[in-house]
C-alpha cells in the first residue's frame, strides 16, 4: 500500500480551492472597501473632535463649518456631526 496523493486527487482538491477562492475574492474586496471607508470616516470625525478640543483650549470656537467634495457635504455644528451625500 502507498502513502500519498494520486495526482487526480491533488488536482481535483486545487480545483475546489481555487473555485472557492474565486467565489469569496468580491465580497472580500466589498469587505475591505467598506473597512477603508469606515476607517477614514473615523479617522475625520477623530479629527474633528480633536479640533474642537483646541478650539476649546485656546477659547476661540466657530459655530458653523462646511467640508465639501465632489462626493459627500459635512456639516459640523458643535453638538452634531452629520455627513450626507452631495
Amino acid at each position: 500500500m502507498k502513502n500519498g496523493f494520486t495526482l487526480i486527487e491533488l488536482l481535483c482538491a486545487l480545483t475546489v480551492v481555487v473555485i472557492v477562492s474565486l467565489s469569496v475574492a468580491p465580497s472580500l474586496q466589498r469587505l475591505i472597501h467598506s473597512q477603508r471607508v469606515i476607517h477614514t470616516t473615523n479617522n475625520v470625525i477623530s479629527l474633528i473632535y480633536q479640533g474642537k478640543g483646541e478650539a476649546i483650549v485656546r477659547t476661540h470656537w466657530t459655530s458653523l463649518w462646511t467640508i465639501t467634495s465632489m462626493s459627500f457635504v459635512m456639516i459640523v455644528l458643535p453638538s452634531l456631526v452629520r455627513c450626507s451625500p452631495a
